[in-house]
């Protein structure tokens, strides 16, 4: 029944919690396992349960209310996030992540192309191989929402960027030198504060979805991961500049005279998080509290 219920995502996939809502008029539709009326395609959050059945290979029981279906679902399904429903594991199916792809792929080849040092650029280009590969391969078994791959491109985008110049003679980093009086190029510290900034929502959702984290602990773990995942990452550049390209360490480290580079670079990158998380969780908390209020105030939409 979906009276005196409101139908959220709290969490993804097939887990659809049901919270008390009293000020939502009693309706007289039912729903059944392989039947979604009219009337709870029309209301606001039974176009969540309406998704859910859909995407389960369920259809309306006319075609009428099928359409109706349909129009909500590609409405709420246009732009994924971490809290809708399960996304097509099918790359065919996800036509502005195959954009995503085409936009990194360019901007990696023409990255490779102006290079001023192609052995350094292939250093610092080596997890991004790493990883790129493995979320293709992966693609099926877990796919990410449409924010998370916006979140993953642009963060991939800055350290292409960075690794054509050399993180330490990164032009848009003298730039910021030069603007804000710098004592030295902080392009570095910026992509590190952009991994905790743009990556810990991915996190978030790999542990929602795939590891059924609480919804308290999905906001605190991402925070330590990125710690934990910077930390091991100077471990590695470390490994990379000193036992296997010793000859190219200095530009690939590029401490520049900082003899605790590495300890603020995971300070950055932990502020980066720690601001994702925090922003996230209030706007999450200030989007419940006024549809709570919108439904309150005209309960007939509900």
């Amino acid at each position: 029944m979906l009276s005196e219920v409101q139908w959220r995502s709290d969490k993804v996939g097939s887990e659809w919690n049901a919270v008390e809502a009293p000020h939502i008029p009693h309706t007289t539709a039912t729903t059944t396992e392989n039947h979604i009326p009219e009337a709870s395609c029309r209301t606001r959050f039974g176009i969540y349960q309406a998704a859910h059945h859909y995407l389960t290979n369920v259809k309306c029981s006319s075609k009428t209310s099928t359409d109706v279906c349909t129009n909500q679902i590609r409405t709420i399904m246009s732009f994924s996030t971490a809290t809708s429903p399960t996304p097509a594991t099918s790359i065919t199916q996800r036509p502005l992540i195959i954009a995503f792809l085409i936009c990194f792929l360019t901007f990696w080849t023409i990255s490779f192309a102006g290079t001023t040092d192609a052995v350094n650029w292939w250093i610092e280009n080596l997890l991004v191989i790493i990883f790129t590969t493995t979320i293709l391969l992966t693609f099926k078994r877990f796919s990410f929402s449409d924010l998370s791959y916006a979140f993953m491109l642009f963060f991939l985008i800055l350290h292409v960027y960075g690794a054509k110049y050399a993180y330490a003679d990164n032009p848009f980093g003298f730039w910021i030198q030069q603007h804000f009086n710098t004592v030295r190029n902080p392009y570095d510290r910026l992509v590190h504060a952009s991994f905790g900034l743009l990556m810990s929502y991915p996190m978030r959702e790999l542990l929602m979805r795939r590891m059924n984290t609480s919804e308290r602990w999905s906001w605190i773990l991402p925070a330590e991961m990125v710690i934990s995942l910077s930390a091991i990452f100077e471990l590695i550049e470390w490994s990379i500049a000193d036992v296997f390209f010793p000859a190219h360490g200095k530009n690939y480290v590029g401490t520049q005279g900082d003899i605790w580079d590495a300890q603020k670079d995971i300070f950055m990158a932990s502020c980066g998080a720690i601001v994702a998380m925090t922003v996230g969780y209030l706007i999450k908390r200030a989007t419940a509290q006024y549809r709570m209020r919108s439904m309150q105030l005209n309960p007939a939409e509900g």
